[in-house]
C-alpha cells in the first residue's frame, strides 16, 4: 500500500517531503480503515458465539433428537398365486415414522415414535417418559413397545431379513406391539432386563376381534384402552460376547371383553450372532389361550384354521373347563 501511493505521488508533485508526508498519511488512514473491520468482525463472531450459547442453554442443540425412517414397497404375485391385492401389483408406502426425543435433564427423558402407515394412516408407536435412577434402573411410563421376539423393539427395515416380516413375528409375535403401561429397564453386567405391566389385549371391540389372522386384531394400540385387564410381560438378555446374545420373553395376561377370563400368554426363547460377514438369529415362540368357554367357541375355530398356517412348534391352544 505504502509503495504504490509513493509512485503516484511522485508522478504527480516531484517533492521529496510532500509526496513521503502523503505516503505516510495514506497508510494510516488504511491501518485505521482495516482496524475498523476486524473490530466489526469480531463483534459478528461474538454475537453468533453468545447465540450459539443460548441455544445450548435452551437445549435446542444438545436435547433435543429427531430421527426416522421409512418403507417403501412394490409387490407382484408371480402367475397362479393369489395375495390381498388379487394378482395385481401394488406399490406401496408402508410406512414413515418420525422420532422425536427429548431430555429435560440427566435423568429424565422424552421418547416417542409416530407412525404412517399406508400414506394415510397415523399411529402413536411409542411415546414414554423415562427417568433414569442408574445405569442398571430406568423407570418407563406411556405407551410401551411389548419387548418380545427380534422385531418387537428394533424393526427398522434393515434390521429383518428379507422384504416383510415373518409370519411368526406377524401373528404370533403382532409386530408392531405396542401397549399403555409402566415398567423398568436396565443393565447388569452382560444381562439386559424389562419387565412391564400393561393393558391386556381385547377379544372384540364391536368391529374386529382376535381371528383367523392370529391375535394381530386384539392389539389396543394405545388408543382408549380397555385396561380392566391387564399383562406381565418379563425379558431377559445375556450378552455371551460381544457379537452373541441369547436371551427369552414371557408375556402373561388375560383378554378383555369377554364373558369369562381367558388367559393370553405367549412365550419365547432367541439367539442371535454374528460371525463376520455372517449373520444368524433364531426364535422360538409359543402361544397359548386358556379356558375358553363354549360362547368363545368361534375364536378356538377360528385360531384352530390359523394354527395351520404357521409352524405346529411356534402356537398352541388349550381348551378346557367349560
Amino acid at each position: 500500500m505504502y509503495e504504490v501511493v509513493y509512485k503516484s505521488l511522485v508522478y504527480q508533485t516531484g517533492g521529496i517531503m510532500f509526496k513521503k508526508g502523503l505516503a505516510i498519511f495514506g497508510l494510516i488512514v488504511s491501518l485505521q480503515v482495516l482496524a475498523q473491520t476486524n473490530e466489526q468482525l469480531n463483534e459478528k463472531i461474538n454475537a453468533l458465539a453468545d447465540q450459539v450459547e443460548s441455544l445450548k442453554t435452551q437445549g435446542l442443540s444438545s436435547n433435543l433428537s429427531i430421527g426416522g425412517y421409512g418403507e417403501i414397497v412394490y409387490k407382484k404375485s408371480e402367475a397362479g398365486q393369489k395375495d390381498t391385492v388379487g394378482g395385481e401389483p401394488e406399490f406401496d408406502n408402508k410406512r414413515f415414522i418420525l422420532y422425536v426425543g427429548y431430555e429435560f435433564s440427566p435423568k429424565w427423558k422424552l421418547v416417542s415414535e409416530i407412525e404412517v402407515e399406508h400414506a394415510k394412516e397415523i399411529y402413536m408407536e411409542q411415546a414414554y417418559l423415562e427417568y433414569m435412577h442408574s445405569d442398571s434402573l430406568y423407570y418407563r411410563v406411556g405407551t410401551l413397545l411389548i419387548p418380545m421376539g427380534h422385531l418387537n423393539l428394533y424393526h427398522e427395515p434393515t434390521t429383518f431379513l428379507g422384504t416383510q416380516r415373518t409370519q411368526v413375528e406377524t401373528r404370533i409375535l403382532p409386530t408392531t406391539w405396542r401397549e399403555n403401561g409402566v415398567g423398568v429397564y436396565g443393565n447388569i453386567e452382560k444381562f439386559e432386563y424389562y419387565f412391564y405391566y400393561v393393558n391386556g389385549l381385547v377379544a372384540t371391540d364391536g368391529s374386529k376381534d382376535v381371528n383367523a389372522e392370529g391375535i394381530r386384531n386384539g392389539r389396543q394400540k394405545a388408543a382408549k384402552a380397555n385396561a380392566h385387564k391387564g399383562a406381565f410381560v418379563g425379558r431377559v438378555d445375556y450378552k455371551i460376547r460381544e457379537n452373541i446374545e441369547f436371551g427369552a420373553s414371557i408375556y402373561a395376561g388375560k383378554l378383555n371383553n369377554t364373558s369369562s377370563d381367558v388367559a393370553h400368554n405367549v412365550y419365547d426363547i432367541h439367539y442371535k450372532g454374528q460371525f463376520g460377514a455372517l449373520y444368524t438369529r433364531a426364535l422360538w415362540t409359543e402361544l397359548t389361550l386358556d379356558q375358553i368357554v363354549d360362547t368363545f367357541g368361534e375364536l378356538v375355530s377360528a385360531l384352530a384354521t390359523f394354527a395351520t398356517k404357521v409352524p405346529a412348534q411356534s402356537f398352541m391352544v388349550n381348551q378346557s373347563g367349560k
